[in-house]
């Protein structure tokens, strides 16, 4: 989903639950924090499968990193990002056995 070429596009009580934000430029949208938001994905230093990067995802001015958190929304991470992170785990399971 994007909004680029849709400037001041009204969001107001539009639901966008769920929602793949990679690359949307929401920064002239109004009515944004009537919206809802739960488990929609935003792209922040995000790459596709190719390990091309994705375009961040651009916000209206107040809608900062702890509203979406508690607007729900899900901050996509870098894919070496999530790779690192599964092999811990695995590497902190597999010490747990060991010992």
């Amino acid at each position: 989903m994007s909004f680029k070429g849709h400037s001041n596009a009204d969001l107001d009580h539009t639901p966008l639950n769920n929602t793949w934000l990679y690359s949307a430029d929401l920064g002239d949208a109004n009515g944004w924090n009537a919206a809802g938001w739960t488990g929609a994905k935003y792209s922040l230093n995000a790459v596709d499968n190719n390990s091309n990067p994705i375009a961040d995802t651009i916000f209206p001015t107040g809608m900062d990193e702890a509203w979406r958190d508690a607007g729900g929304m899900v901050a996509v991470p870098e894919r070496t990002t999530a790779l690192l992170l599964g092999l811990g785990l695995v590497g902190l399971s597999v010490r747990r056995r060991v010992l």
